[in-house]
Formats: structure tokens, C-alpha cells, sequence
């Protein structure tokens, strides 16, 4: 199909450079999505243009449960399967727009499944109130609560955004800053340890591990964010892929 003039410039970005070949096809292909299931909106606030979803997200690898949160800290569960929603116990404290969502599987039936939810702007002053984790399931299906947990050491005293974030070996959370490096989080212990002070991950946003390929697979955080895949195993030798 022919693009007009204009429409083909609303692909180009502020700086003058067109996006990655053939991202107006592949625009093309989705042009028609299914009349949507339900429709999510933030708690109403005095000032309209205020209101935002922070957060939306899988509940753990159920993909018919979806939970959201928005700039107050409520947060409602979306079940698809059985087209239900349920209210969810408030966060402690919100996490800004577009925070980070991690689900990490229990790793027995007795034990909870568990959702960790990161400020990716930190700030010092608001360091202690920006990484929570929602506890759930397990044994008797315990009631959901949100828990305050230790924050990323370098947010006590530097302002940053953290832009890159995914999982390591099932149970360690990888949250990568250009001005602080990468450090790991290990959801058994919870404690953080520095990974790397000069080297951040590749990606913007999130990393996901495709275990057939040993390889983190996630946006790159350089124009025109492509496709890139990384060997987190080994950052000292790992190689980037494009």
C-alpha cells in the first residue's frame, strides 16, 4: 500500500533519521486488533492530565491474568480466562510511570509466588519506598501483600534511571544504569550485590531469556532500538547481538 507524504514523515524521529527498513510494512501488518476485552483506567484525580496506569503486567507465566497499577498505588487483577476482576491490596507506595515488573516463580508449591515492582527513576530522597514485592499464591493460597524491600545501593545517593532489567538463573534480578553500572538483586536472600560499575546492558527496558538460545533477547537501547540478543552468563566475555 502506498504511503503518503505525510504519514511518512510521522515515522521519522526528531533527529531526522528513519526508522530501522521496513518498519512501515510491519506497521502495515497490524493495522486491525480485535475489539478490546476491557478497558483500564487510572483512579480519577483533580488534575486529569495527572492520571496514568504505572504499571501493567503478567501475573507470573499465567497469561491470562494481567495486574495494573496506577499513580495512586491501586492495583486490580484482570482475569481473562474467567473475565473477573479482582481488587488487589494497594502498594505502599507508587512506583512512577513505567516502573519495572518482575514475576519470579515460587520455587516449591508452599512457597509464594512473587511480583517485584521497581521505581525506574530514583531519586535519594524517595530510595527507601522504590522496590516492593507482591507475595501471592503458594500454600492455601495466602492473601496477596506488597512488602517494602532494600533498594539498589547506588539510588541512596545518586539520581538515576535505571534503563535496562531482566532475570539471571530463574531466582536474580539484573537492573542496569548508565551512570551506575549493573548490579544484581537475589530475590532468595534479598541482598544487592554490584555486578558491574563501567557496564550496563545493552537493552531499553526489559530483557527476556529464551533458554532454547541461551541468549537475553530485548531491545537496544541505542537508535534505531532494534532487536539485539546478549550472553548475560558471562559479562566479562559476553557478546552482543544484533
Amino acid at each position: 500500500m502506498a504511503k503518503t507524504q505525510d504519514a511518512t514523515k510521522s515515522y521519522i524521529d526528531h533527529d531526522g533519521k528513519r526508522p530501522h527498513p521496513g518498519a512501515l510494512h510491519f506497521m502495515d501488518r497490524f493495522r486491525n486488533f480485535p475489539c478490546p476485552l476491557l478497558n483500564l483506567q487510572p483512579t480519577p484525580m483533580h488534575h486529569r492530565n495527572e492520571r496514568s496506569l504505572d504499571c501493567v503486567t503478567l501475573l507470573g507465566d499465567d497469561e491470562t491474568k494481567i495486574l495494573t497499577a496506577d499513580n495512586y498505588g491501586h492495583t486490580v487483577l484482570f482475569d481473562a480466562a474467567s473475565y473477573s476482576v479482582v481488587h488487589f491490596p494497594k502498594l505502599n507506595c507508587s512506583k512512577g510511570y513505567d516502573a519495572m515488573a518482575v514475576s519470579i516463580n515460587r520455587a516449591a508449591p508452599q512457597e509464594p509466588d512473587c511480583l517485584y515492582v521497581l521505581n525506574l527513576r530514583t531519586h535519594p530522597t524517595t530510595s527507601n519506598h522504590c522496590f516492593e514485592v507482591l507475595s501471592y499464591g503458594g500454600f492455601c493460597e495466602r492473601i496477596p501483600i506488597w512488602r517494602f524491600l532494600p533498594p539498589p545501593p547506588f539510588t541512596t545517593t545518586t539520581q538515576t534511571t535505571i534503563t535496562s532489567y531482566t532475570v539471571v538463573g530463574g531466582d536474580t534480578i539484573y537492573v542496569s544504569s548508565k551512570l551506575c553500572g549493573t548490579h544484581a538483586f537475589d530475590t532468595v536472600s534479598r541482598q544487592w550485590r554490584p555486578i558491574s560499575s563501567l557496564w550496563s546492558m545493552p537493552f531499553l527496558g526489559k530483557a527476556e531469556y529464551v533458554p532454547e538460545l541461551k541468549l537475553w533477547f530485548g531491545l537496544s537501547c541505542h537508535h534505531p532500538h532494534s532487536l539485539c540478543a546478549c550472553d548475560l552468563t558471562n559479562i566479562a566475555q559476553g557478546q552482543l547481538h544484533t
